[in-house]
């Protein structure tokens, strides 16, 4: 059902998917479709005032399977007024096979009439049976890391380092990783023009944390444990791109009081940064891997 052909797609199929498209239609065979004639698909498939053209444009959108039919896909299945034509949208989201389109599909599983569900659901379990396989070597991913945490200490102290460490090696992974709001900086009192739509975004969670502190007793010197976990899950669906793992950290702590200035730097706590950071390093492997970074 869902293994269609990809993008280079013969005209002539494309042709009689959409006949409103002559410039298209008249193409040689075999010839790959440029950037200004999938934009009239898009435009067909969202302003087209007959149901029936928008519902040709969507499924010829699945068969191209472009990630950058994606955003238009989603929005008509969002926003169609025809349930055909949702449904339509939600088969080409499955059919492009990009977890990008998870977050809309699973919207419409739960909330749309029977026969736009129906799809959506179809679609979404397809998607979701090669995960995180179906991950693109080139796709961009929108990593949060609020679920990372510091699950021993009541202060929660080591929770932004965690998040830190993590954010430092995500950071050097090139520029396919958004870890942070992008901010919508105006110009001159206007807001920037800037396509936001081209490049669809795989939304991924970060949980687990520090799970566990061994230090030596009465702080005396010796050696600082720390455990930390990791796991990465598929938003809002829960998919994990990455099981559950954990891995031990090490620093030496020289030992000492605790210093009485609230200001001064806590000689143990700095011990257990060391070693929190050890286990991120160890760990992050697993991580690029995963996300093919």
């Amino acid at each position: 059902m869902w293994r269609t052909p990809p993008c280079r797609l013969l005209l002539p199929v494309l042709a009689l998917l959409v006949g409103t498209l002559l410039p298209i239609a008249a193409r040689t065979e075999n010839k790959p479709l440029t950037d200004n004639e999938l934009k009239q698909l898009f435009t067909l498939l969202e302003s087209s005032p007959h149901y029936k053209a928008r519902l040709k444009a969507a499924r010829a959108l699945g068969m191209l399977r472009r990630p950058e039919a994606i955003a238009p896909l989603s929005r008509c299945l969002k926003q169609d007024q025809d349930h055909a034509v949702r449904s339509g949208c939600a088969w080409a989201l499955g059919s492009i096979f990009h977890p990008a389109a998870v977050r809309d599909l699973d919207a419409a599983a739960r909330t749309e009439v029977p026969l736009v569900k129906t799809q959506a659901e179809r679609a979404l379990s397809y998607i979701l049976s090669d995960f995180p396989g179906n991950i693109p070597s080139d796709a961009r991913l929108r990593i949060h890391l609020e679920g990372l945490a510091d699950r021993v200490n009541k202060n929660r102290e080591l929770t932004k380092w965690v998040q830190q460490y993590f954010l430092e090696h995500l950071l050097k992974s090139g520029d396919r990783v958004d870890a942070g709001e992008n901010m919508n900086i105006e110009e001159d009192g206007e807001k920037p023009d800037v396509e936001q739509d081209s490049d669809p975004l795989i939304e991924l969670t970060f949980k687990g944390g520090v799970s566990r502190i061994e230090s030596p007793k009465d702080r005396k010197p010796g050696e600082v444990k720390v455990s930390v976990q990791i796991e990465i899950v598929l938003e809002p669906v829960g998919a994990k791109a990455l099981a559950m793992k954990t891995v031990v950290g090490s620093a030496q702590f020289a030992g000492g009081a605790k210093p009485k200035d609230d200001w001064a730097d806590d000689p143990l706590v700095e011990s257990e940064k060391v070693a929190t950071k050890k286990a991120v390093e160890e760990l992050f492997p697993d991580v690029k891997k995963a996300l093919k970074l």
